[in-house]
């Protein structure tokens, strides 16, 4: 280092020490600080689209930067820790308290296996009461319009069989043909 550069350095954190000890002054650096900080980050919806893909390009390099140092961390510690105990029953139970936990262990597998079954035929039982009332609708809409049908080919009739009869009594031509 130049002898320049080191009087600016020594000169630099003299100015620090003396700020820091003022706490008026400090709170402004802060703030001045904050302020530079925020208008050097840009937000991303005031990014042009080129400029949010250059970011994302420096975010994803940096996550993974990240997450290999937390790997390497991680495999550090799992060399230096040593491997966890075993979880299982206890070797010092007696007898009669290891069958007792294999029976509580076995009525719990049981129970269990019942409420999966449980569920299933819950499940397929809300399926076929789906289907029932499916069918139940479209039963009842073909009996309904097959009733309107009918009705429509009453009232046919009825109108079909008046008008034959009215014809049929006219007896001068020209009125015949009206009808």
């Amino acid at each position: 280092m130049l002898p320049q550069e080191s009087n600016r350095v020594v000169a630099k954190v003299t100015e620090w020490e003396r700020r820091k000890q003022n706490p008026v002054k400090e709170a402004e650096t802060r703030k001045k600080d904050l302020i530079g900080y925020h208008t050097k980050k840009k937000l991303v919806r005031d990014m042009t689209p080129r400029e949010h893909r250059s970011a994302k390009k420096k975010w994803k390099k940096a996550n993974k930067k990240r997450r290999e140092q937390q790997k390497a961390v991680q495999r550090l510690m799992a060399i230096d820790t040593p491997p966890a105990s075993p979880v299982g029953t206890p070797r010092n139970l007696s007898p009669a308290m290891r069958a007792h936990v294999l029976g509580r262990r076995k009525v719990r597998r049981d129970r269990s296996k019942l409420f999966r079954e449980n569920q299933k035929l819950l499940t397929e039982f809300e399926k076929i009461r789906r289907q029932f009332l499916m069918y139940k609708k479209r039963y009842q809409r073909t009996k309904k319009r097959q009733s309107y049908d009918d009705n429509n080919n009453d009232k046919y009739k009825v109108l079909s069989s008046a008008i034959k009869i009215h014809y049929s009594k006219i007896k001068n031509y020209s009125a015949k043909r009206y009808i």
